[in-house]
Formats: structure tokens, sequence, C-alpha cells
């Protein structure tokens, strides 16, 4: 009989093989995006009725998915922390007085 932590150990080897085979397809299904978004398959369905993510169905029928769509999609509704508001700002105000130096001869 196999020791039981033995199995374990190969069920988690298992899931990594899968997680690391999703890193390399451009195009996924459904249930491979889910999983790659940490997401319930009905959660993504549901942002697709929403035509809320860009998706194929080239068959009518199965969902798919480009990983570009996906990253653009997590990419999406960034928010800037305070810092980096801050240097923006910095950079804006250095290139507003350069401009404004040229303008008056400086």
């Amino acid at each position: 009989m196999i020791d039981e932590g033995i199995l374990k150990k190969l069920s988690n080897i298992e899931q990594l093989l899968k997680e690391q085979n999703l890193l390399q397809k451009n195009i996924l299904s459904l249930d491979e995006a889910a999983i790659y978004m940490n997401l319930s398959s009905s959660a993504l369905y549901k942002l697709t009725s929403a035509s809320k993510i860009t998706y194929s169905k080239p068959t009518g029928k199965c969902i798919y998915f480009k990983r570009e769509d996906i990253d653009r999609f997590l990419a999406g509704n960034t928010y800037v922390s305070n810092s980096d508001i801050e240097t923006q700002i910095a950079s804006f105000k250095i290139g507003n007085v350069s401009k404004s130096n040229k303008n008056y001869g400086g």
C-alpha cells in the first residue's frame, strides 16, 4: 500500500504541473481561465454575460480567452498610490517650469 504522505505529495506535484501548463498556453478555456484568475467558473461566466471581459466562442458553445485579454482585464481599475501621485505631480511641476523658462527666454 502507498503511503498517504506520498499520495499527497504526488497530488501537489500534479497540481503544480497543471498550473505550469496554464502559464504556457496563450488560449485558455473557461475553466482554465477561472483557475488562472482565481475565480469560480460561474463568476467568470457572469463576467462574459455582462460583456466585462473579452472572449470568443469559435464553435458557438465553448468559451475561450486570450491570455493577453485576461491580463488586460486583471490590470484594469488600477488604483495609484499616494507616493506615485506625488511623484507624478513633482514631474509635472518640473516639466512646466522647464516649459515656462523656454517661453520667457530662460
